[in-house]
């Protein structure tokens, strides 16, 4: 049997006013909402269509389930593969990430998985970087993968195995939060490749760079 490839989307419910609180200061807490919908939606669009095993959707806040579920189930119905709602782990990001690395290893049979974690920030993601990331945990020789963003911290992380300290003490959404995880990888003897680097969209900036329109002055 082949090792599964599972993916981990990190949604949070677009309240206004807790999601994209940097956009939302820049352009209003409604437009925000509007935006990290439109995040959403264009990395699920961005997935692999047949190349993994498993999607399983973090959500939080854990209550807001039937909302989360109503908004998203129609934007999963092409992905060919079972899709799983699961609520996030307490704690900072670091908590999430190693709470939901934790359980999709868990459900794998032997703790046997390649697993891939994705936030909602980025854009100019693409089917191949997942493919890649894959490929890069297929080697015997690559124990993490990292999709770098320009601000400083990844887009992606996948691992092959139970990596609990990899999330541990690192500050997050920060401009060391990669440099922070590379020298944990390297503590713990992880060895590391590299995907593609992409912007995130944190700022009102970010936004108009992406649409590609000025920022108005």
């Amino acid at each position: 049997m082949s090792t599964p490839r599972l993916i981990l989307l990190f949604v949070k419910w677009p309240e206004p006013g807790r999601v994209k609180t940097r956009l939302g200061r820049d352009l209003g807490d409604a437009q925000a909402v509007e935006i990290y919908r439109e995040l959403v939606a264009g990395v699920i669009n961005a997935l692999p269509v047949s190349e993994f095993d498993g999607l399983r959707i973090c959500f939080d806040p854990p209550e807001r389930r039937q909302e989360v579920e109503t908004w998203l189930r129609p934007l999963v119905e092409t992905v060919k593969t079972p899709v799983i709602f699961e609520p996030q782990v307490p704690g900072d990001l670091g908590d999430r990430l190693a709470g939901a690395f934790a359980s999709a290893f868990a459900d794998s049979e032997g703790n046997r998985a390649r697993v891939l974690a994705i936030g909602s920030d980025c854009l100019e993601i693409t089917p191949e970087d997942y493919d890649q990331a894959f490929a890069a945990l297929d080697q015997d020789e690559i124990d993490v993968v990292f999709g770098p963003s320009f601000d400083g911290g990844y887009y992606l992380v996948g691992i092959d195995a139970p990596q609990p300290s990899l999330f541990r003490e690192i500050p997050w959404s920060a401009e060391d939060t990669l440099d922070v995880s590379l020298a944990a990888a390297t503590s713990a003897g992880l060895r590391v490749a590299f995907l593609d680097q992409h912007h995130d969209i944190d700022t009102a900036s970010d936004w108009h760079r992406f649409c590609g329109k000025e920022e108005p002055i």
